[in-house]
């Protein structure tokens, strides 16, 4: 007899007489599975058996020979040559008919999936890359990941393998490694097209980087002027080991009265490090068509990689046109440097393995004025992995308290407006700032007598809870809103105003000779400011403040100081960065070296929290695999249709790492005045944060007024006076929606435009919607509260309703 099997050419006929001229039985393809062909074959040769030496198997695909490959074999009443009752042979097919019911049983669950096996490939190539650079992000942090899941048993058919891949990521679990693990949470299987679950937000890992900060005011005198730092490297390591702890992924030293870059070069020979080139040409220059000067925003991030590959090959960056134009530092004349400028400076140097994950997102100089000197502020901004930074270096003017507050304020305002979205201010554009440098906040209400004393009686902690100026002004929020400080150390003694040159003094409690020996409290003013007798109370000038937007705090904190001196986890004991308890963090002043200036030089080191998406230690190996099995499986799928595997292709359903586009409406806007409601005069909008989801500036919003429409936003202003807009915007990952933030800014009557900024979070907005909050926020300007004329916080009233 001739039997056809469908979507195949008819197979060879079957010899009956047994006199076939081939060992081989039957000349056709081999199908495990098809069963009901080999009962056919072996009800026609009556369990007599072909020649061939008892080899019962059809040949191969590959043209092979068979042997007793198929289970027919295990009869015995053929191929072995021997003879045998046909009724065995049927309950040998009956078994195999049923086995072959149970296997089809098991495969026909994956028929679905087969349709998309070849996007879900697609996609993971896709992903693959992003994982790669995960895998490099994850090694060079050197703090470390927590470990990944093992990988589970190397697969041995395409189907299996194609099957791990589907089924494990639709359920949660590591499509890569087979191995389930816990979905993300807050990540659902809400069901798609056929029923189909859609993929699970993939795993998040938290791994941490190591940040150094620290600020030197060098008093016009730079110790490595002239010194040949690589045949020196012993001077060098003298001067800045108690200064410089090494192992830290990313350095930012800033500087007060510099007068070289000397100290920056003997800094990255130290370290190990490559300093990122602030003071050259970054970005192609700009004409201002007014005033016809260099814009100073550089509007999209220079990943520092590529800055370091290009120093890696001879290639020097472009220099500026003139030392004015650096962007790195504020140059001016003043005490110690009349003929030549000194500065106040910033410098960022990053350990090479992890260059890929830095990327430069701005700087930008600010000066006070040609009588204030160099005084003035210098900001860089960062972006590590996907968090924002910015790092302030800054020297405050030394008299009148108010005009420091009125510098801190225009800081405030300047950078947020060159490094971020126009109009907006800085502390709620990025997620982590740290201010850094010579805040010439002395001690208040306490002479220099009796502050002598205090020292030498071993009250330094008293001292400063009870008269430092800083923390006055931060208590009445008029400086450093919402900043916090890292707790000091014990060897934080006051930084200024010290003997310069005074040697390697210890300071020993026993010895309270020391502190008159190290500071100075009387001293005569160069002629040019009077002549005058003036004197100087010991005071922490030097200090660092440190701010994060609410839904990120506790990600960037000091680490904490061990009892033996050495460094301890950030993330042991209740709240991270906690020093609720009086443990200090690594936040010091150094009082040996480096005694060149009346100022000692201060630093911090931090724990930088990083979400990183699943890494595995191969990313590739499994993506190629199941990409090829899954054009196999669908190829075969196509030819073996009949046999229960028809595989009907269906669309894919969105993927949390897929871009999404995102619509938010805001109404019922309203500001919170003396317990009245109104609305305010105007709003501007701005989605994502800087940077926060792409290497760009995001598109800002056109202020929206009542009844008018300004720029392509819509907006209406309804009968009750309430402002409403919608905005519109791309974002990268569907996934990362809800760690966005929207940052607004009201015109209220009295002319000030505070703005307040929310977390997606927090109002439980996440893709893909649709869904609703009302948020409450209190409102800064310019870093300050904003209150009422009774002293009230004024807060913000506003609806979010979100779509995607």
């Amino acid at each position: 007899r001739r039997r056809h099997h469908r979507h195949r050419e008819p197979a060879a006929p079957i010899d009956l007489e047994g006199d076939s001229d081939s060992g081989d039985g039957v000349d056709g393809t081999y199908d495990p599975l098809d069963v009901d062909y080999a009962a056919d074959y072996a009800l026609a040769t009556g369990g007599s058996g072909g020649r061939g030496g008892g080899s019962s198997g059809r040949r191969h695909r590959d043209g092979r020979g068979g042997g007793t490959s198929t289970a027919l074999a295990r009869s015995g009443g053929y191929g072995g040559g021997g003879g045998g009752d046909v009724s065995v042979v049927l309950e040998e097919v009956r078994a195999l008919r049923a086995e072959n019911a149970a296997l089809r049983a098991m495969v026909e669950p994956l028929a679905p999936l087969a349709g998309q096996v070849e996007a879900i490939a697609e996609l993971l190539a896709a992903l693959r890359v992003d994982t790669a650079k995960l895998t490099g992000a994850v090694r060079g942090i050197s703090a470390g990941v927590a470990p990944g899941t093992p990988a589970g048993p190397k697969r041995t058919t395409d189907l299996d393998l194609v099957a791990d891949m589907s089924l494990g990521a639709a359920a949660g679990g590591s499509a890569r490694t087979g191995v389930s693990e816990a979905p993300s949470a807050g990540s659902g299987a809400a069901a798609g097209a056929g029923g189909l679950p859609s993929l699970s937000p993939p795993k998040k890992n938290v791994g941490y980087m190591r940040l150094w900060t620290g600020s030197w005011n060098m008093g016009a005198k730079d110790p490595f002027e002239g010194l040949d730092v690589k045949r020196n490297m012993s001077t060098v390591a003298r001067l800045l080991g108690e200064f410089v702890p090494l192992g830290y992924d990313v350095y930012v030293l800033a500087v007060q009265e510099g007068v070289s870059d000397d100290a920056y070069e003997a800094f990255a020979e130290y370290t190990g490090t490559y300093r990122l080139p602030l003071h050259t040409k970054l970005y192609p220059a700009k004409e201002d068509k007014t005033a016809h000067v260099r814009s100073r925003r550089m509007g999209r991030a220079v990943n520092a990689h590529q800055l370091y590959a290009a120093h890696l090959r001879g290639e020097a960056p472009e220099p500026v046109a003139a030392t004015k134009d650096m962007l790195d530092r504020v140059l001016g004349r003043g005490d110690g440097s009349f003929v030549s400028q000194k500065f106040t400076g910033i410098a960022v140097f990053v350990a090479p393995p992890v260059t890929p994950y830095v990327r430069l997102l701005g700087v930008y100089k600010q000066s006070f004025g040609v009588s204030e000197g160099s005084k003035g502020g210098v900001a860089v901004a960062l972006g590590m992995y996907d968090v924002t930074m910015v790092f302030v270096s800054v020297h405050l003017a030394s008299k009148r308290v108010h005009t420091r507050e009125q510098q801190y304020r225009d800081l405030v305002e300047r950078f947020g407006r060159k490094l971020g979205g126009r109009g907006f201010q800085l502390n709620e554009q990025f997620h982590h700032i740290v201010w850094m440098g010579d805040m010439n906040y002395k001690c208040v209400g306490l002479g220099a007598n009796e502050a002598v004393t205090m020292l030498e009686n071993g009250r330094r902690a008293e001292m400063f809870a009870k008269y430092d100026g800083l923390n006055r002004e931060k208590a009445a929020s008029h400086i450093y809103y919402m900043y916090d400080e890292p707790v000091m150390a014990d060897d934080f003694y006051p930084t200024y105003k010290k003997v310069e040159g005074r040697g390697n003094i210890p300071h020993d409690e026993d010895d309270p000779s020391w502190v008159r020996r190290v500071y100075i409290t009387e001293f005569k003013e160069p002629f040019y400011k009077g002549g005058r007798i003036v004197e100087r109370v010991p005071g922490w000038t030097d200090r660092i403040q440190y701010h994060s937007i609410h839904s990120r705090r506790g990600e960037l904190v000091p680490e904490l100081l061990a009892e033996d001196g050495g460094v301890a986890s950030t993330r042991d004991d209740g709240a991270p960065g906690s020093a609720a308890d009086g443990q200090a963090h690594n936040y010091h002043a150094v009082n040996t070296v480096l005694d060149g200036s009346d100022h000692s030089p201060v630093y911090c080191t931090w724990s930088l929290e990083i979400a990183a998406d699943d890494v595995v230690e191969d990313p590739t190996r499994v993506s190629r695999e199941a990409h090829e099995a899954a054009k196999r499986v669908a190829s075969e799928s196509a030819e073996h249709g009949a046999a229960g595997m028809h595989m009907a292709p269906e669309r894919m359903i969105g993927h949390p790492d897929q871009p999404i586009n995102v619509i938010l409406r805001i109404k019922d806007v309203r500001v919170d005045l003396q317990g009245q409601m109104r609305a305010p005069r105007a709003i501007n909008l701005l989605f994502p944060l800087p940077y926060e989801d792409s290497d760009g500036l995001p598109e800002r919003a056109k202020a929206i007024r009542p009844g008018g429409l300004l720029g392509s936003s819509q907006a209406t202003m309804d009968k009750g006076g309430q402002v409403e807009t919608t905005l519109k915007t791309l974002v990268s990952r569907a996934s990362r929606v809800g760690r966005f933030h929207l940052l607004m800014k009201v015109s209220l009557d009295d002319g000030t435009k505070p703005q307040c900024v929310v977390c997606m979070r927090d109002g439980n907005l996440h893709a893909p919607g649709p869904a609703s909050f009302t948020f409450l926020e209190a409102l800064t300007f310019n870093g300050q509260p904003v209150l009422s004329r009774t002293g009230r916080p004024v807060n913000l009233e506003f609806t979010v309703e979100m779509t995607c």
